[in-house]
């Protein structure tokens, strides 16, 4: 059987649009260089494991090897330390929270955070311990001087040279999550010391921690994602009302309306389509909601949201669309607008380059003028003196 050859489908590939070109522009200008992103990267997170080596020696000295004083062979004395375990840590792991660890810093940010985590409920006594140990420590690594600082739930370690980060550092831990129950929370307060760190400061930081793994996971990988998130964060510096939607709010948005629009989505498209969804009244609340991923029960991430809230955020939208159809985009990025292209130059006669003949011609023209004028003068007194005879 005889195969016909298919040709392929050739599908013309689309010209960057203007407000591809813009966003592209508003995003330059808005992006923290990536020299600027390496200096923020803290050191502190050896600084905090070095910590917990400290909190270790107490525990550790204070287990029982046998005696120096009894003979006992070798064989026994290995038998008797592997029979001692390893105690467990009480920081067991430090994470970037934040812009920082989603790569969403914009120019200017110099705040970031880390979130300790620990095997037991943190306490004002073991933040205070990490307070007194954290100089030492950080010393080894940076021999630059670092202002710290300390506050009734976490501890701020300051850079007083340029660029000036500030990092905070904050302690939480799963057992904060385990009493859901009225009875279960009551009789976890009669169980917990006294000097127990704000529960709900905590509960904060293991969803921040939840948020940045899930960024990681699944924003991460799409093409325009990150940046279209960048954009309305600049938006929101400038703008109460887009100020006030919430950043974990604002990141799941972005990711699933470009999600839904397809792997291959340019910048400026991504754009459009969230203003698009906003527009379209999805923050209101006769709408399903934007379903939190990060937890257990069912979350609507939009509940933090007033009426009057909703309705300014998705009439801003509409104003902002508006702007873009009549191409305007550069007022939504407050960028400045791009120079005018005239497309259709207007076409001028050449001028010879010798004047000499140049001039000859426009005297010749007029010569030629000037010969049409006295023909017609003659020709008009000729039929006058005609005219006159006849009469006669």
């Amino acid at each position: 059987m005889r195969r016909i050859a298919m040709m392929p489908l050739c599908i013309p590939l689309r010209l960057p649009s203007i407000i591809n070109s813009l966003v592209a522009l508003g995003h330059i200008n808005i992006k923290e260089s990536p020299g600027m992103c390496f200096q923020m990267q803290p050191r502190r997170k050896e600084s905090l494991k070095l910590a917990s080596d400290q909190l270790l020696m107490p525990i550790v000295k204070s287990e029982a090897l046998p005696p120096p004083e009894v003979e006992q062979d070798e064989a026994a004395i290995a038998a008797a330390a592997a029979a001692i375990k390893e105690p467990e840590r009480i920081l067991k792991g430090v994470q970037r929270v934040g812009p920082l660890a989603k790569g969403l810093l914009l120019r200017g940010d110099r705040d970031v955070e880390l979130v300790v985590s620990c095997s037991v409920k943190p306490t004002v006594t073991l933040l205070s311990q990490i307070y007194q140990m954290l100089p030492e420590k950080l010393a080894e690594f940076a021999p630059k001087k670092f202002d710290l600082e300390m506050t009734h739930d976490c501890i701020y370690v300051v850079r007083p040279e340029e660029p000036k980060v500030r990092v905070a550092v904050c302690l939480t831990s799963p057992l904060m999550r385990e009493a859901n129950t009225p009875e279960e929370q009551k009789e976890a307060l009669d169980n917990d010391p006294t000097d127990l760190l704000d529960r709900h400061k905590c509960l904060q930081a293991l969803a921040a921690v939840r948020h940045a793994k899930w960024f990681q996971a699944k924003a991460s990988g799409l093409h325009s994602c990150v940046i279209v998130i960048r954009i309305f964060r600049e938006m929101q510096t400038r703008s109460a009302i887009w100020s006030a939607l919430s950043p974990w709010a604002l990141e799941l948005l972005v990711e699933k309306c470009i999600e839904s629009g397809g792997p291959s989505m340019s910048p400026g498209d991504g754009f459009r389509r969230v203003l698009e969804a906003v527009a379209s009244g999805l923050l209101y609340e006769e709408m399903s909601g934007l379903f939190d991923p990060c937890e257990k029960d069912a979350t609507d991430a939009l509940a933090g949201l007033t009426t009057q809230q909703r309705e300014d955020i998705t009439y801003d939208a509409q104003h902002c669309l508006r702007l873009i159809a009549f191409r305007q985009v550069y007022r939504v990025l407050n960028i400045d607008q791009l120079p005018a292209v005239n497309r259709y130059p207007s076409r001028k006669r050449r001028l010879s380059s010798d004047n000499t003949n140049g001039s000859a011609s426009v005297d010749g023209k007029k010569d030629k003028k000037e010969d049409d004028g006295s023909a017609t003068e003659a020709f008009a007194s000729a039929n006058l003196t005609n005219t006159f005879v006849v009469a006669s």
